[in-house]
């Protein structure tokens, strides 16, 4: 649709909050998975408007599956991921959309996805999880490593410093004017 058509329809056919929340979320985290391919659209009924839900985070948070990493300063505005989803670039360029998509952004980061509230989960997921990934790293730590042999991969410990590290300067940098 021509840009103007697009703008005066989308709220028929999206639920634009939905949207909204998946591209701050997935561009927070650089969930690239979900962020390009991987999500559920569904509707309630016949007529009702696409609504999202979250899926697949398995590359988020500085590491991609196979336990690449990515750079926490990567920009959510030009290339990733805007290239890997249409419908962002449209949202994103839109008068009407795009500059609402920056204001939620902006609430968001000032909100429930501070850098206190997206580290306080972190720390407490760590904490669930502790012991079960002391056992299953003694168990198979020596596998992994072998499988993923890179100098930069770390037991439980290093992970979890990597990890709040990088969500420290992630958030910085989504933080600046």
């Amino acid at each position: 649709a021509e840009p103007a058509t697009f703008d005066a329809n989308l709220d028929a056919r999206i639920v634009i909050d939905d949207l909204a929340a998946w591209w701050i979320f997935a561009t927070a985290v650089l969930g690239e998975d979900s962020f390009g391919k991987n999500a559920y659209l569904y509707k309630e009924s016949a007529t009702a408007p696409f609504r999202y839900a979250p899926w697949d985070f398995n590359h988020s948070f500085g590491q991609a599956w196979e336990t690449s990493r990515t750079d926490p300063l990567t920009p959510i505005d030009v290339g990733w991921p805007i290239d890997t989803n249409q419908l962002w670039e449209r949202l994103l360029t839109s008068p009407v959309h795009g500059p609402a998509l920056r204001v939620s952004y902006r609430a968001a980061l000032a909100g429930p996805l501070s850098v206190d509230e997206v580290t306080a989960l972190f720390d407490s997921m760590v904490a669930e999880v502790d012991a079960g990934a002391r056992k299953d790293q003694a168990l198979w730590g020596e596998a992994y490593a072998n499988y993923y042999p890179r100098g930069d991969l770390q037991d439980f410990d290093g992970e979890v410093a990597y990890t709040r590290a990088w969500i420290a300067e992630r958030w910085a940098y989504l933080n600046q004017p």
